[in-house]
């Protein structure tokens, strides 16, 4: 029996024959606000047999701000944007060798560019740098080893050269009244902190024994135990208030031991 095309279909606030004829007047009815309107305010759909949307554009809109939470309780963006990144490491991960080429090429044709932008993008992210490098060498060690195995034999004289004069540095800055038992347990508390850790330490010298302007002494006042990758970022670059830092220190932790000048080269007892 044919269907009677007076009477709407379920679902449906309007007869087919309306339908038929709004389809033929290019108007489409909205079976959410049942309001009958322009078909281009419909989005298209080509799933469907008059190409659009059930919706309007308004309705759909409407629908989509009120039901931005999935099922999963997922929020749209944050979902799309889980999306994208999986999509962006995949893409990274497959094309790898392709990409690592073309940035290495990049690098060399701006490498004043790059070699900028590496030092800032170091210096306002410490904690990721020194993260990223400790990966880099835990998934790199075997070739880290040898390199520096081949670098070892092939530059002896050059390794001991540098060792001899950074001892004749440190025995040159190392005044007189230096308590040696207390530099000592600084070597040996960073020792320590290396073993319980897994993270190298270093005895830092606060005033840099060779600075660019200044130069400070090999004495317990001077010294700081610091990370290694916090240590090798700082280098031996000075501050304003290294001499305060220093000081403070000294007068805290050794109050009878002299604190470091505020020129190069000065020494003073406290009074």
């Amino acid at each position: 029996m044919a269907a009677d095309p007076t009477i709407p279909r379920r679902g449906q606030s309007v007869t087919r024959a309306q339908l038929a004829l709004n389809r033929a007047a290019g108007l489409k009815h909205c079976f959410s606000c049942k309001e009958t309107m322009a078909a281009e305010l419909f989005s298209v759909d080509k799933s469907r047999p008059d190409g659009r949307q059930p919706k309007c554009k308004g309705c759909y809109a409407a629908w989509k701000a009120a039901n931005r939470v999935k099922a999963k309780g997922w929020p749209c963006d944050a979902w799309r944007a889980a999306y994208r990144d999986a999509i962006k490491i995949n893409y990274r991960t497959d094309h790898a060798d392709r990409l690592r080429a073309k940035s290495r090429d990049w690098n060399a044709k701006n490498k004043e560019r790059f070699t900028a932008y590496a030092k800032a993008w170091r210096q306002e992210n410490i904690e990721r740098s020194a993260a990223a490098r400790k990966r880099w060498k835990e998934a790199n060690a075997d070739a880290l080893e040898r390199q520096r195995v081949a670098y070892t034999e092939k530059n002896r004289g050059r390794i001991a050269a540098h060792a001899r004069t950074r001892q004749a540095k440190k025995l040159r800055a190392t005044p007189s009244w230096a308590n040696i038992e207390a530099v000592k347990r600084f070597y040996v508390h960073a020792e320590l902190l290396t073993r319980t850790t897994g993270i190298p330490h270093h005895v830092d010298h606060i005033v840099p024994l060779k600075g660019r302007n200044v130069c400070g002494l090999h004495w317990e006042g001077n010294l700081q135990v610091l990370p290694g990758a916090e240590n090798i970022a700082k280098g031996n670059r000075s501050w304003p208030d290294m001499w305060e830092i220093a000081g403070e220190r000294s007068n805290a932790a050794y109050p009878r031991s002299p604190s470091v000048g505020p020129r190069l080269g000065q020494e003073h007892r406290p009074g």
